[in-house]
């Protein structure tokens, strides 16, 4: 049933037994197989660039959290509970290719997370070392004539 508040009553055949009462219903904790990822963009990251996106919980019978306090681990990756049934995660990769990002919602592992792309980051000359080598294959880096 779906969270919420109810008025119910109850019948025998026809006739009403009692008063109508409030029934409220409320939302369980946060089910890894119902709740879910979401971020504007690809799944593609930077290497050492933090990746941000979103988890929207949801408990075992579908209702959309309201409140937070579940337990979320993600592998990797910072955790913001957002108080209203959303966490935000920053995720960090250094190491480039395809990963999954591993995330645990109260003890049970999330099936069908993202796969994401990490590549690379772009070369930064201002924080570059280099250092001189006085000859090469035979060459002069110095003189870039060919020595015999």
């Amino acid at each position: 049933m779906f969270a919420g508040v109810y008025i119910v009553g109850v019948y025998l055949g026809r006739h009403q037994i009692g008063e109508d009462f409030n029934l409220e219903i409320t939302e369980g904790p946060a089910d890894a197989r119902r709740s879910d990822v979401a971020r504007d963009g690809l799944w593609q990251a930077v290497a050492g660039v933090p990746l941000e996106f979103e988890l929207l919980c949801r408990d075992s019978a579908g209702n959309k959290k309201a409140k937070g306090g579940d337990t979320i681990t993600v592998v990797d990756a910072k955790v913001k509970d957002q108080l209203n049934g959303t966490y935000k995660i920053s995720w960090t990769q250094t190491q480039v290719g395809s990963r999954m990002i591993e995330m645990n919602i109260n003890g049970e592992i999330k099936q069908g997370t993202p796969q994401v792309e990490v590549i690379p980051a772009e070369a930064d000359a201002t924080k570059a070392q280099v250092s001189m080598v006085n000859s090469v294959l035979g060459f002069n880096l110095a003189s870039a004539t060919q020595t015999n």
